[in-house]
């Protein structure tokens, strides 16, 4: 009564349905609840004047050299679904000429439950800080914060942020005349 492809159709639609079901399920229960455990203390910032390693510029600059303790805690991002959790450290200033400005100093994937507590004791910059005009002369103090992000194996990214740091003022007693030049490590 039905042809070959007939029956084909009804088999391959039915398990097409079946299985965007089973796939929007999944993507509903590994939604995230809870909030990662976050504290930073910011040890020193300090602004160095140099000139980037591995930078297409490569002219002299002002760069925010930043020391810190990091303590993580990202247990309650991890499910049955979780595939990998990256996270950022952001340093956030203001500029009279530029406005707001977010740079990513730090970055980490944590890809297992047994890896997301964390404890880092006098953590460097992994990316230069410096600014558009190559000059931090009128900013006066920068706060951090940590980014999250929950990639999952099926399902929803989903993204989070952690309250910003109190902000840590900038010394401006070094000028670029009286300083030696660094060769900055990024």
């Amino acid at each position: 009564m039905f042809s070959t492809l007939q029956r084909l159709n009804l088999v391959t639609a039915f398990a097409l349905s079946v299985i965007s079901v089973v796939l929007s399920v999944i993507a509903l229960t590994g939604l995230q609840i809870g909030e990662p455990f976050c504290t930073m203390k910011i040890n020193k910032a300090d602004i160095v004047f140099g000139r980037a390693r591995w930078h297409a510029d490569r002219r002299m600059q002002q760069f925010v050299e930043t020391r810190l303790d990091l303590d993580l805690d990202l247990r309650p991002l991890f499910n049955w679904n979780t595939k990998q959790v990256f996270l950022s450290l952001t340093a956030s200033y203001e500029s009279p000429r530029r406005g707001k400005n977010d740079i990513v100093i730090w970055d980490k994937i944590v890809r297992c439950e047994q890896d997301a507590l964390m404890r880092i004791q006098n953590m460097p910059n992994k990316y230069g800080m410096r600014d558009y005009l190559k000059s931090f002369d009128n900013v006066t103090a920068v706060d951090y914060r940590v980014e999250w992000n929950v990639m999952p194996y099926v399902g929803f990214m989903q993204r989070g942020v952690t309250e910003r740091s109190k902000p840590f003022m900038l010394a401006h007693e070094t000028t670029s005349g009286g300083q030696k030049p660094k060769l900055m490590p990024y």
